[in-house]
């Protein structure tokens, strides 16, 4: 047969194909196909009404919610005794530190730091601190003597001088009433020639000087009383202040030795790196500046020694798309598998959510990191792991549901094929909301159909008959296929018509 011949047979039988009813094109296509397969043999799956969790995935590194990190606190110290120095500069070597990975409890040694430059220090500056009490007791003793110098005298030694002055002040008066009296006698008897004119005259001068040494004792008292007794007061008054100053010196200079020496103490115990709370001990090691924690590394101060995280309170660092992170807030529900513990699943919930991306030069999409807490902890999680969360964004109630596999895309539609007796029937639905395995099917299905499971092979086959729902008439399984896969058909009627 030439090829122009053949050419002109393939055209008219395609054309005949295409122009024939549907009934006999079926019939054609088993006749060359062989029998027809029956639709209970076919992997079928029902249409049901239940509850949808509408959740995203997303990996991550386990990873605790509450991590410390314990650093070198040694601190550049000086202690001067005696005009010379003493210091530690701030930096020590490790002695002993326990295994990485060693799980411990709150107060458990970690790491002992060679402490003996510090504890010279604090011998140091405890005889500085002996020195300044000595300093600060005699300040106390002089305060003390200042106040019973002003009490001593205005108890005592001013009230008996002031009690001195008032008594030569009344023997003065006394004298000179006296002389006074002894003149006035005399002259009575100068008159009566009874005494000379020479004893009258010694008795005045001797009133005279009563009259002076009076009036000397009214100023000698009068000059301690406005002048005197303050300016002993206040000297008194000043020499306590004096006092107060020094013992205010003593008791800020005491203060600082002893804080200082408090320090050094502090630093001889900061030697001793305790864990803080419970927790998975880690070492900070820099593999960068090729800084490893073994017994002898040389620390220095503020230098990353260990991490310690709870491993009671672990959480999941998950990186969350930002086609979906949108959807997610805090407080959802989350369901993790961790890859080490494939034997548990864990509940857990969304404890926060970044919100700026991370910065991934590598990659053009942009990734949110969102923490996942876990409820339930289990001592087999270990930081570092790999997990997998399941968040549930939402849950729709009471909705017709199918298996993600029955659906498939026509001519841009999405339909499925529902068995029905003998035949499968094609039709189009309306979706909703989707998980990783199921549909939510908003129209075009009833609750109890069966529809068939990856419908593609079956309709491509030609072995099933199948009814359009979507155009109202039977066609042929080869008629839809065309559709959907027109090479893989075009490829079939060439092999039909060879056949012939």
């Amino acid at each position: 047969m030439s090829k122009l011949l053949r050419g002109v047979l393939i055209l008219a039988v395609l054309a005949g194909l295409t122009a024939a009813a549907a009934p006999p094109a079926m019939r054609l296509v088993r006749m060359w196909r062989g029998p027809k397969r029956r639709v209970e043999t076919l992997e079928t799956a029902e249409v049901r009404r239940g509850d949808l969790r509408i959740t995203v995935l997303a990996g991550g590194i386990i990873g605790s919610a509450k991590q410390t990190i314990l650093e070198c606190k040694l601190e550049k110290l000086e202690v001067r005794t005696m005009g010379r120095g003493i210091s530690a500069g701030g930096a020590s070597s490790i002695i002993d530190v326990v295994p990485e990975g060693t799980e411990v409890k709150k107060g458990d040694v970690i790491c002992r730091l060679d402490s003996s430059d510090y504890e010279e220090l604090v011998r140091q500056q405890e005889l500085n601190v002996a020195r300044v009490r000595s300093d600060h007791l005699v300040a106390e003793l002089n305060l003390d003597l200042s106040k019973r110098a002003l009490e001593e005298f205005k108890e005592g030694l001013m009230k008996q001088t002031l009690r001195d002055y008032d008594l030569q002040i009344t023997l003065a008066r006394s004298e000179l009433q006296r002389n006074d009296d002894r003149v006035a006698w005399d002259r009575r008897m100068l008159d009566k020639g009874y005494v000379s004119k020479a004893q009258v005259a010694s008795d005045e001068s001797t009133l005279r000087r009563s009259r002076f040494q009076l009036s000397q004792a009214v100023k000698a008292a009068s000059v301690y009383r406005e002048f005197t007794l303050y300016k002993l007061t206040r000297s008194l008054e000043n020499d306590i202040r004096g006092a107060e100053s020094a013992l205010s010196y003593q008791d800020k200079r005491l203060e600082r030795v002893e804080g200082r020496l408090k320090l050094l103490n502090e630093q001889v115990v900061e030697c001793t790196i305790r864990a803080p709370h419970d927790g998975m001990v880690v070492y900070a090691n820099d593999p960068r500046k090729q800084l490893v924690i073994e017994p002898g590394l040389a620390v220095f101060q503020h230098q990353k020694l260990f991490y310690l995280p709870d491993l009671q309170q672990m959480q999941v660092e998950a990186l969350l798309n930002e086609s979906v992170v949108s959807n997610i807030a805090q407080g959802m529900h989350s369901r993790i598998v961790v890859e080490g513990v494939p034997s548990q699943t864990f509940e857990g919930h969304v404890d926060r959510v970044a919100r700026l991306p991370t910065l991934d030069f590598r990659n053009d999409s942009k990734n949110y990191m969102g923490m996942v807490r876990f409820d339930n902890v289990s001592s087999r999680l270990r930081p570092g792991m790999t997990a997998e969360v399941e968040i549930t964004t939402e849950t729709r109630e009471n909705v017709l549901t199918v298996p993600s596999t029955a659906i498939t895309v026509e001519d841009g539609e999405s339909v499925c094929y529902v068995a029905d007796n003998e035949e499968l029937v094609r039709r189009r639905v309306r979706l909703g909301k989707s998980t990783r395995d199921q549909l939510e099917v908003t129209s075009g299905l009833s609750e109890g159909e069966q529809v068939v499971l990856d419908p593609a092979p079956v309709v491509e086959s030609g072995d099933v008959l199948v009814r359009d729902e979507t155009a109202g008439q039977p066609a042929s399984a080869t008629a839809f296929a065309a559709s959907s896969v027109p090479d893989s058909t075009s490829k079939r009627n060439d092999d039909i018509i060879s056949s012939r």
